[in-house]
């Protein structure tokens, strides 16, 4: 998963450009995130089944790992995996749910 940093690396470079400003970038890359993440939440809402919920904690995990293993912390630097993080947990705990639920 190495490379997905690399890749929104490489896509933040022309937000960053047009902005210049590194907050800026990141608030716009989180919202991308969250926004993309909406549909996968949405089938984990309607077939709790079909998610690995494993592949979630972990993918949250990296994510904590990540917010813990910096140097600086600032809204800049945690807002990215901050918001990976978040979102993981809201789907998992929507999984859980879902699937007592049923």
């Amino acid at each position: 998963m190495d490379w997905l940093f690399f890749i929104m690396a490489l896509i933040s470079l022309p937000f960053w450009y047009l902005t210049s400003d590194p907050l800026c970038t990141v608030l716009i890359l989180s919202t991308v995130e969250v926004l993309g993440f909406a549909p996968t939440l949405r089938k984990a809402y309607r077939q709790p089944y079909q998610e690995n919920v494993t592949f979630f904690f972990l993918f949250m995990m990296r994510n904590g790992l990540s917010i813990i293993a910096l140097e600086h912390y600032s809204i800049t630097t945690v807002l990215f995996p901050a918001a990976g993080a978040t979102a993981c947990l809201l789907l998992i705990t929507t999984v859980i749910y879902r699937r007592k639920s049923i």
